[in-house]
């Protein structure tokens, strides 16, 4: 519809208040024109006879009075006392209607500027609501109703007086949930009603806890989505929909609900009088009496049906969407019964929508490389991407028919398609004279070709052991990160670090773009094997790292400061596109260096932007692709858990906000975009290639879950000008900085100099200090936007965001953990008599899985003795009810003594202080990576100056005015902080602090501590800015004797603390002599792609039996929830607050530490995802 409008309208919520034959009533502003002004108001009709105005405008001083009158009135939505009037403004003076008019333009800049402003970026909507048990702190008030909610606030009716810009708190509930959501609010707008005691008030939540802000989100999106089914379904029985696409007849009807039922794939309905939608399976199809049977849902119990109740349903088959409307017949025992629809509306099955050929075209039809000649026949329809056509043929030709056959055709009219294509699917059928008609469906424009592969077997993969030669002249040459900034298309700002073989370089250039929610840092060993690469063959080479838009990083995102996890909440993936092109155009045209090609390298979900530059942009000469992404539609589907998310978006039914691999996306965005940029299929991808002309290579990894092989076979293998290579290695789907990544960048690296110079190289292995140097220093360089609570996130991780969450325990149902669990308890081999510690116990499935295990073979452990520790509280209470079910099971055999410690294990953080102090032969490199806030770059610069004058500061000597300023004269200010708080840190532990190293100078006298308070301050007591020295005092060791645990396991706990060697020692010295220590980690680039997966089919299809509706629902539930917060984890991994180690790592801290007898046992999936390391403490050991 055409806006007819000659005045520029916007939105604008204020207060205003309109005067009425000498009465003044409030009302609130919608919108406002140059010519005049909405309001909401609350008084009857009759009343009103408004002859003015007034309301305040930002740039007026005081309220502005203008004489109006009313062009119209009608009823506000539901509110029946609530009334939208159209205001016209009558100006009495010319100052007025310039003040008007320069407050709309200045208003319409700022929106144009800004299109966060506008409603289309609203991410999370405001939906209409009746919450009614709702209360308040304010005194003589009383709210009735919440009537709308969003994110951000609420619009609640209410009994008494409220101002604005007051603050209260409010508590409410939402429907299905009794826990009471409390939250501070500010009073942004009144409307009081003036012949009604009720009036109403817009109110601004101030602050909302995660788990309440994610119920809130939660209950929107179930509302919207509700909303959006039901007007999809008004709007196609008001619309005309072509024959093609409605099935009447009961009988096809009947056989597509019996073929649902027979796959057991899942309705989604949506009862007409509810927000709430339920996915169930259907029980009972019923031909005779047109009726079908679902089973009925626990969460349905509290419903009102009636027979007759309408309901809507859709639901996903065989690649086409379904959509009906139909009637309650019955509720009863546990199922529901409902009549066939009159309509069942179907979808496009192909990727995009088909045009219905009437009569008259023909096709002929030969099938390449057979003697079968010419068939004709008629087409039915035609899409952007193929058509259906029906042949006419003997039954003796029938079996020369098969999917993917080339076959070549020809129309007797032009309908746009090439005159060959590739059959994708067959249907077989009958006409009314008996003959065989065979409905074809052809894929338009693909013929097919060879390619290259080559297959890693994991022999030949492990054979591939590091070549480090001794390096070339100047191979040795620092590699530093260069950071550069460029803007994309539309004026926003991209970040990007360069390296490079030598400054001015004039050479090939790689465009590494960012893979799936990583930023540029995570390719930073990529880029250090491609310039020592080129640098020992004497080669120049120039590789380009880059965070994208609305992505995390330093690059541009409509949030300024978004949260972790929320950096994607406006990222579409088309976005990545213009990001690379923005890329390009840097690479061509600046003046650091000159390329002579370009490659781009792309990782997982960047293949997709990737494989659209190198189609449309001839500056591309060769393309790799490393566990990329073919076509969204199978990637998304994968990482959810089998969300169809484009199949959902096509039938009208919202994904929401949602996470995905630890990231909060927007889900319909995602899927529009897809959609639209031709990403969401992989016929896209299949005619994309057959138009690539450059060169493509194609790694991917043998245990990669997230992306199919099938369809990298399938799209590589379509014709196309440029060679096509793919290679299949023996890995997951994770690659960054492990062996395993070594090896494959090694293999990009090869490919490479490969196609550039036309000769085989044998690539040598980066030098692990750079590569580690390199990645540190890029960590360090960024300042962490959120600073974590590490006891909050344990117990979010651990228990989940309410009691009822599953949490951690989520990990006991999958077999590849059970079995590591099991691995762990017969290792440690617990006997009877035995002190064992289970140190970061967590919700105790370890120790529960280890006495299970022990138990069910008879094994009397009652006279051991368990100690169970863990930070948090709550997690220590669910080891608890483990061990005492256990305990009601098999009796005697558990445990007797059972002791439940909450305690930090982390090492203090003093403790490299104190070692650095006493032993004077350590130099300032041994503190490198060992006190958090103390940078690699000022570790450098202080290893420059003179050691005399910076050792014995550094190890608490009174730092004079000459030290002061002989650092400023060779560090900024903020080393010189660090060296000062390192310098303090020393001080503490020689009980030589003063009053001015304490944030609160109290407990000082006369200057000195005394040493009375000394023995109870902690860290937080002193003034740490730059260093985090933790929060603990000066005791340095765990509150346990010498030698008193006879087994000491820590599961999984090493990974998540800082200085773990020193823990490692605290286990040496807790142990008696003989004991047995077991630690346990994920490795590096731990891929958990199978092992989800894995877990996923599981549910949908072996358990399917053995589990209900909702137990089946709770689990798929919980893997979602768990694949998110693990890939969360592994990202503040590589943030460098956690880190994984290999069996190697962990075996020679054990060895510093004085174990003996170490053993590595891989764990947990194939290939394995874990290492597990046992050692035992000799017997003379002290």
């Amino acid at each position: 519809m055409t806006n007819n409008r000659k005045h520029i309208r916007l939105s604008y919520e204020k207060k205003v208040e309109l005067i009425a034959e000498g009465h003044t009533f409030e009302g609130k502003s919608i919108d406002i024109s140059n010519s005049g002004i909405q309001v909401v108001v609350n008084v009857p009709v009759s009343h009103l006879s408004i002859q003015r105005i007034a309301f305040k405008l930002p740039l007026a001083s005081e309220l502005l009075h203008i004489p109006c009158k009313i062009v119209r009135s009608k009823n506000h939505g539901s509110h029946e006392d609530g009334y939208v009037l159209g205001i016209e403004f009558a100006y009495q003076t010319e100052a007025q209607m310039i003040l008007i008019d320069s407050f709309i333009r200045n208003m319409k800049n700022v929106q144009l500027a800004n299109d966060r402003e506008s409603s289309e970026m609203r991410i999370i909507p405001r939906v209409s609501c009746n919450l009614n048990r709702v209360s308040c702190d304010k005194p003589g008030v009383s709210i009735a109703s919440i009537d709308n909610i969003s994110a951000d606030g609420c619009l609640i009716s209410f009994e008494g007086k409220l101002d604005t810009n007051e603050t209260m708190d409010i508590a409410f509930s939402l429907p299905g949930d009794k826990r009471l959501i409390t939250v501070p609010c500010r009073v942004t707008y009144v409307i009081n009603h003036y012949f009604r005691n009720v009036n109403r008030a817009g109110v601004f939540f101030s602050t909302v806890s995660d788990i309440d802000s994610i119920k809130i989100r939660n209950f929107i999106m179930k509302s919207a989505s509700s909303s959006a089914i039901k007007t999809i379904q008004e709007r196609r029985n008001e619309n005309i929909v072509g024959d093609e696409y409605q099935i009447r007849e009961h009988d096809k009807i009947g056989a597509i609900f019996i073929r649902l039922k027979q796959k057991k794939d899942k309705v989604n309905l949506l009862f007409e009088k509810n927000i709430s939608m339920f996915e169930l399976h259907l029980k009972q199809v019923s031909l005779e009496e047109q009726v079908f049977t679902t089973l009925s849902d626990r969460e349905m119990d509290g419903l009102d049906l009636k027979k007759s109740d309408t309901a809507y349903f859709s639901f996903y088959l065989q690649g086409s969407s379904y959509y009906f409307t139909s009637e309650l017949v019955k509720n009863s025992s546990g199922c529901l019964v409902f009549s066939f629809p009159a309509v069942l509306y179907q979808s496009e099955k192909r990727s995009y929508n088909r045009k219905f050929i009437g009569d008259g075209i023909d096709i002929c039809l030969e099938l390449d490389g057979s003697s079968s000649g010419r068939l004709h026949g008629k087409l039915v329809n035609v899409s952007r991407r193929g058509f259906l056509c029906n042949i006419t043929m003997p039954h003796n030709k029938k079996d020369l028919f098969k999917s993917g056959q080339a076959v070549s055709y020809a129309f007797d009219k032009n309908v746009g398609l090439t005159s060959f294509g590739e059959i994708r699917h067959l249907k077989e059928e009958t006409s009314p004279d008996g003959a065989t008609i065979l409905q074809i469906g052809i894929e338009a424009g693909i013929r097919r070709a060879e390619f290259g592969f080559r297959r890693y077997t994991p022999a030949r993969w492990k054979g591939r052991s590091g070549r480090r030669q001794r390096p070339a002249a100047g191979v040795k040459e620092k590699i530093t990160s260069d950071m550069v900034r460029y803007a994309n298309s539309g004026g926003k700002e991209i970040v990007a670090l360069l390296n490079y073989t030598r400054e001015h370089a004039e050479g090939p250039v790689v465009i590494l773009p960012p893979a799936f929610g990583k930023k540029k840092e995570a390719l930073s060993p990529l880029a250090v094997t491609l310039v020592e690469n080129f640098r020992y063959y004497g080669q120049d080479i120039v590789t380009v790292r880059y965070d994208g838009i609305n992505r995390p990083g330093e690059s541009y995102n409509d949030d300024m400061c978004p949260k972790r996890g929320y950096e994607m909440l406006h990222y579409r993936i088309s976005q990545g596109l213009d990001d690379l092109e923005a890329t390009l155009n840097f690479v061509c045209g600046n003046d650091i260096f000159r390329r002579t090609a370009v490659i781009v390298v792309a990782f997982s979900m960047s293949a997709l932007d990737a494989r659209k530059i190198a189609l449309r942009d001839e500056r591309v000469d060769y393309l790799v692709n490393v566990m990329g992404v073919t076509c969204a539609r199978s990637a998304f589907s994968n990482t959810t858990g089998g969300i169809d998310i484009i199949g959902n978006f096509n039938i009208g039914i919202q994904n929401g906000i949602a996470g995905v691999l630890g990231h909060i996306l927007n889900l319909d965005t995602v899927a529009r975009d897809l959609i639209e940029n031709k990403y969401a299929y992989l016929a896209d991808a299949r005619f994309d290639m057959s138009r690539i002309a450059v060169p493509v290579s194609w790694i991917y990894g043998k245990h990669d879950k997230w992306i199919s092989q099938r369809e990298i076979r399938d799209i590589m293998s379509v014709k196309a000008d440029g060679d096509r290579e793919v290679i299949e290695i023996p890995t997951g789907h994770n690659l960054r900085s492990s062996e395993d990544a070594v090896k494959t960048f090694k293999i990009i690296t090869g490919l490479i100099y490969r196609r550039l110079h036309g000769k085989n190289i044998r690539p040598v292995d980066p030098d692990r200090d750079t590569m580690v140097n390199l990645i540190t220093y890029e960590r360090e360089r960024i300042t962490q936007a959120d600073e974590i609570n590490i006891v909050q996130y344990w117990k979010d991780y651990l228990i989940g965001e309410d009691r009822n969450s599953v949490g951690y325990d989520f990990y006991k149902n999958v077999d590849e953990f059970k079995a590591f669990l099991s691995l762990e308890g017969s290792l440690i081999d617990p006997k009877n008599g035995e002190i064992i510690a289970d140190m970061g116990c967590g919700t105790g499935i370890f120790i529960e899985r280890m006495l299970d295990d022990m138990a069910v073979r008879g094994t009397d452990l009652s006279g051991a003795r368990l100690v169970e520790v863990d930070l948090v509280p709550e997690a220590l209470a669910r080891t608890r009810e483990k061990i005492e079910r256990l305990r009601g099971r098999y009796g005697s055999l558990i445990p007797l003594r059972v002791e439940y410690l909450q305690m930090d294990l982390e090492p203090n953080r003093l403790l490299p202080v104190k070692k650095f102090m006493a032993d004077r032969t350590l130099g300032l490199n041994w503190l490198r990576n060992r006190i958090e806030g103390l940078k690699s770059a000022t570790l450098d610069r202080m290893m420059l100056l003179d050691p005399e004058k910076i050792h014995g500061m550094m190890r608490g000597e009174e730092m004079s005015d000459d030290i002061y300023v002989y650092l400023k004269e060779h560090l900024s200010e903020d080393e010189i902080r660090a060296v000062v708080e390192f310098n303090r840190a020393s001080r503490f532990i020689a009980g030589t602090i003063t009053a001015q190293d304490l944030k609160v100078s109290a407990a000082a006298n006369g200057g000195k501590v005394r040493p009375d308070a000394l023995k109870l301050m902690t860290v937080k007591d002193l003034d740490f800015k730059e260093l985090n020295f933790g929060a603990k005092g000066l005791a340095l060791n765990l509150n346990f004797g010498d030698n008193c645990f006879d087994k000491v396991a820590a599961s999984l706990l090493v990974s998540y603390l800082f200085n773990p060697d020193e823990i490692i020692l605290e286990f040496h010295r807790l142990l008696k002599p003989g004991g047995r220590l077991l630690v346990s980690s994920m490795v590096p680039d731990s891929d958990i792609s199978g092992i989800f997966t894995n877990y996923i089919k599981k549910i949908h299809t072996d358990n399917l039996e053995k589990m209900d509706e909702s137990e089946k629902e709770k689990n798929l539930i919980g893997a979602r929830l768990m694949l998110n917060e693990a890939a969360a984890l592994f990202e503040l991994e590589e943030d460098g607050y956690f880190r994984f180690y290999t069996g190697d790592e962990l075996a020679a801290m054990l060895k510093t530490a004085g174990f003996e007898d170490i053993r590595i046992s891989p764990s947990l999936g194939d290939p394995p995802q874990a290492a597990i390391v046992t050692g035992i403490k000799p017997d003379d050991a002290h």
